[in-house]
């Protein structure tokens, strides 16, 4: 709120003559264009609110803090194993594609900490077998993709 009143300042020409003023709408301008810290967008993703894309990338493990992000795609890349704890900062996330990968094991408990997630594909990688403990009892997905790979629970 304190920005966008800094912002229309500068618009109506807020007393700019005055050294007070332009430090003002300048400091209103650095906050409207650096995000926060916990927002950062990894390094050759794509980010969109707190939507994350980081396809294609040859990438070999999830980014880490993360921990505002809604929604991951990390699709077409070379992930080959989920482990335990993994996930820890991404507990807000409500979808996560990991498909296209090059995933072959997935640790039990690997999803213990996305409580939230609704929408999560692992179609297309090397999944044979899943361990019982992989989802808790609790976990309800409204949208689980394992095709293509011969999963077994």
């Amino acid at each position: 709120m304190l920005m966008d009143f800094l912002l229309i300042g500068l618009y109506l020409k807020w007393p700019l003559k005055k050294p007070p003023g332009l430090i003002l709408c300048l400091l209103g301008i650095f906050l409207r264009t650096v995000p926060l810290v916990e927002g950062v967008c990894p390094r050759l993703c794509r980010c969109d609110s707190k939507l994350l894309y980081c396809e294609g990338l040859n990438l070999t493990d999830i980014p880490r803090n993360l921990s505002s992000a809604m929604g991951l795609s990390m699709r077409e890349n070379n992930l080959t194993e989920l482990r335990e704890g993994q996930m820890v900062g991404l507990s807000q996330l409500t979808w996560l594609y990991l498909d296209h990968n090059n995933i072959d094991i997935v640790e039990e408990g690997a999803f213990d900490r996305l409580r939230r997630v609704k929408e999560l594909d692992l179609s297309s990688n090397r999944i044979e077998i899943l361990p019982n403990g992989t989802f808790r009892p609790s976990q309800t997905y409204a949208s689980w993709t394992c095709h293509t790979t011969g999963c077994r629970h």
